[in-house]
């Protein structure tokens, strides 16, 4: 039978809160302190994913960072990202009774509605 996730813990990547944080404030340092954490941890989980994704995401100026076309298109990936891990621990911290609602939900996976649905799970 399965559990209820009820230890507390979260699925998340905080790569991406730290990406849409520096995106909103369009500064590393504002991003860090709304983040709880060091302006150099924000600089290095940019590099970090700007590597990853062979692109950069954000011009750099003395006056902050503005994002860059990649940035905008990667911002609408990381939000429904975002969105994802969030309707999964939603799920997960009470499997048992979201399970039976998706197994019942099943049936329609091939139906023209189903993606409407999906948005709403």
């Amino acid at each position: 039978m399965a559990e209820s996730n009820t230890n507390g813990k979260r699925l998340e990547d905080s790569r991406l809160k730290v990406f849409i944080a520096v995106f909103e404030e369009r500064s590393f340092t504002i991003a860090a302190r709304k983040m709880g954490i060091t302006q150099g941890a924000v600089s290095q989980c940019i590099s970090d994913l700007e590597d990853k994704v062979g692109a950069r995401l954000f011009e750099r100026d003395r006056s902050g960072v503005s994002p860059t076309a990649e940035g905008e298109t990667f911002r609408l990936f990381a939000k429904r990202i975002i969105s994802d891990y969030e309707k999964l621990n939603v799920v997960f911290s009470d499997y048992p009774r979201y399970s039976t609602a998706i197994e019942s939900l099943a049936h329609l996976k091939d139906s023209p509605v189903f993606p409407v649905l999906e948005d709403l799970l």
